[in-house]
């Protein structure tokens, strides 16, 4: 069974050693992975809000949720700010949508997914998560270009 991103996250901060997280950076390289640590630690891609919204926690089990950030990072784009250099947000301008967008995919993913998002969100993404650009890099060269 594929894990889901929080738990590569999880296992990435509880990796003893910067060898150990890279090589699991490595090993779940996928490109729903790459989106979401871009999104998560680059400054040019930012969000429409620095704060989260309320939303109704999923309830179901791990793994049956209605959806997963492997999907839901497809729409990231849509949640960036008009004036972020690769924002391709610009057919979507009202923020009462893009806050519709954000609290859907929210209340359909598991909620440690949507912590994680909200981390991203929030700006403590790396930080709860023990990465930095230059870790990242080493171990997926050119993912932050």
């Amino acid at each position: 069974m594929q894990k889901m991103i929080h738990e590569i996250l999880d296992d990435v901060s509880k990796a003893a050693d910067k060898q150990t997280k890279i090589q699991i950076l490595r090993q779940y390289n996928t490109q729903a992975l790459r989106e979401v640590l871009r999104y998560g630690t680059m400054p040019q891609l930012k969000f429409f809000t620095d704060k989260a919204p309320k939303y109704k926690i999923d309830e179901a089990p791990e793994g049956l949720s209605f959806n997963t950030l492997f999907n839901e990072c497809r729409r990231f784009y849509i949640l960036t700010r008009p004036e972020t250099e690769f924002a391709l947000s610009g057919k979507i301008t009202n923020e009462t949508r893009k806050n519709q967008i954000l609290i859907q995919i929210l209340e359909n993913i598991h909620p440690k997914e949507a912590e994680l998002l909200c981390s991203m969100i929030d700006g403590t993404f790396a930080k709860k998560y023990g990465l930095n650009k230059k870790l990242i890099e080493e171990a997926i060269p050119n993912i932050l270009k």
